[in-house]
């Protein structure tokens, strides 16, 4: 029953959207290329994009989409690549960001952030060394804008095979009529994906190699000596 009446609410919604709100999601493919790169995550683009913006004029309808990713050690966080689709004009951005959280809700944890700008249609972001140890955590990104005069940037979903868990969809304000607790994307766009991003960094020493480190330069001193 819950699900036919956000279905109808859906429905109502999109007829508007095209004039005057946000509308959940968009079609494309990016433009920019990736490979094989020592990353910690890898997931390729599609061309479905998700609403993942925080709406200065609109603020009901800010919306985000938050993806699980497991690291198996400890690692420093550097650049993160979010695959988007715009549909208006980035001039427009306030600012580009991305959260590290530790739950699949905007309302968790924030156990690490990143900025950085729009770059085409991706954002080009940095989390700049923040280290976070062994586990599984959610990513959410998205740009802040207005809709008027500036459209609508979406992050694009992976075409891979679904990892861990599929993404979830949070709009804690509830414009788009699914409430404002977190729900799994497949109850928003039918069918569960993850979302598509490239996720950089370096795994920390660990304090027996920091030792061996230490005692190879004092080593080194000695015989310089």
């Amino acid at each position: 029953m819950v699900r036919i009446s956000f279905v109808l609410a859906a429905g109502t919604l999109a007829s508007l959207a095209s004039a005057i709100n946000p509308q959940l999601s968009a079609t494309g493919s990016s433009t920019s290329t990736y490979g094989d790169r020592a990353v910690l995550v890898n997931q390729a683009p599609g061309t479905t994009g998700r609403v993942a913006q925080s709406f200065t004029d609109f603020p009901a309808f800010s919306t985000t989409q938050l993806d699980d990713f497991t690291l198996s050690g400890e690692y420093n966080l550097g650049a993160l690549t979010i695959f988007g689709l715009d549909r208006g004009d980035a001039s427009f951005n306030v600012g580009a960001f991305a959260e590290i959280h530790s739950a699949p809700d905007l309302t968790s944890p924030i156990l690490a952030t990143a900025t950085g700008s729009q770059v085409g249609a991706d954002l080009q972001l940095n989390f700049g060394g923040a280290t976070l140890g062994p586990g599984t955590y959610w990513l959410a990104a998205y740009v802040a804008r207005p809709f008027a005069g500036g459209g609508q940037w979406y992050w694009l979903a992976s075409d891979q095979t679904v990892a861990g868990s599929e993404s979830f969809f949070h709009n804690p304000g509830g414009g788009f009529g699914a409430g404002g607790a977190p729900v799994p994307g497949s109850v928003v766009f039918d069918t569960p994906a993850d979302m598509a991003f490239v996720l950089e960094g370096t795994a920390t020493p660990a304090p027996g190699a920091l030792a061996l480190l230490g005692l190879g330069g004092l080593v080194a001193g000695r015989r310089r000596r």
